[in-house]
């Protein structure tokens, strides 16, 4: 993992564990609940970028039972927050999809061998 992925994915889990963590006491429910929504788009969008699906589709299962808690909690908002409910829902069909294709793709046997030897050789240096 470079230097850039290593941040992403660093920063994405902390702001995942934030938003998670803002899910508060029943009396100030709501208003946390959309005050975590910023981050969790912000970890959705960085675990997008490097292509972490796991944690991505993660993210965005729980931002769809934000969506539909605030819905529950907030009658006047319903329609709309079960649309983004299910909008979140079908990207979370459509990264799941991408997570099985990545999965299935073909390593090609030369470049195989180069990340092994660089792997190999930053395990002799860090020794």
């Amino acid at each position: 993992m470079n230097l850039t992925v290593s941040v992403y994915h660093s920063l994405s889990d902390i702001l995942l564990t934030i938003a998670i963590l803002a899910i508060p006491s029943p009396e100030k429910q709501l208003a946390t609940l959309r005050e975590s929504l910023p981050f969790f788009h912000v970890a959705e969008r960085d675990y997008g970028t490097v292509e972490m699906h796991e944690e991505r589709l993660e993210t965005i299962y729980t931002l769809c039972v934000v969506y539909h808690n605030i819905s529950l909690l907030d009658p006047a908002q319903e329609r709309e927050m079960l649309k983004k409910r299910d909008r979140m829902a079908d990207l979370h069909m459509e990264v799941d999809s991408q997570r099985k294709l990545a999965g299935e793709m073909q390593v090609d046997d030369e470049l195989k061998e180069v990340l092994d030897l660089v792997v190999e050789v930053a395990g002799v240096i860090t020794r």
